[in-house]
């Protein structure tokens, strides 16, 4: 703007709004700064906040890692635990079929038990019969005891 071709008045005038402009603007910057400080302060807040959430993620991570490695252990004792109950089943299993068999043989064992008593009863009656007659005191034949050598007290 060229101010030679104004009057003083005019002049002055011109100089009186560019003076209101410029504290204006000064005003303007004053607060643009001030705003700049603000924000500049709260930068520095949320970088410290930043800093403490980085550190919290990082222990969280170390939590997650060991609660992995502790879930990865979890897994192999619970697979060991199975394979020992599998185990433990087969032998359960194979235990059941001693038993049966054992309960066979015994089962066997005293039908062959109860044969023989059987038969030694049949040939202790034979016995008892047979030496009867030279038996000193009154046996009775037909009720054999249940022991020969109780059969006649006076042998």
């Amino acid at each position: 703007m060229n101010l030679n071709n104004l009057n003083p008045r005019r002049a002055t005038q011109t100089i009186n709004q560019l003076d209101e402009q410029i504290a204006q603007l000064i005003v303007q910057v004053d607060w643009a700064n001030e705003h700049a400080r603000q924000l500049e302060a709260t930068n520095t807040r949320l970088d410290q906040h930043n800093g403490h959430l980085r550190t919290q993620i990082g222990r969280l991570a170390n939590q997650v890692t060991q609660v992995n490695t502790l879930n990865g252990q979890l897994h192999q004792q619970i697979d060991q635990m199975q394979s020992q109950t599998a185990q433990d089943n087969n032998d359960v299993q194979q235990l059941n079929e001693d038993v049966t068999r054992l309960q066979t043989t015994v089962q066997q064992q005293v039908g062959l038990i109860w044969g023989l008593r059987r038969r030694r009863v049949r040939v202790g009656e034979q016995l008892h019969i047979f030496v009867h007659a030279s038996c000193p005191t009154a046996c009775q034949p037909e009720r054999p005891p249940a022991d020969l050598r109780d059969a006649c007290s006076s042998w």
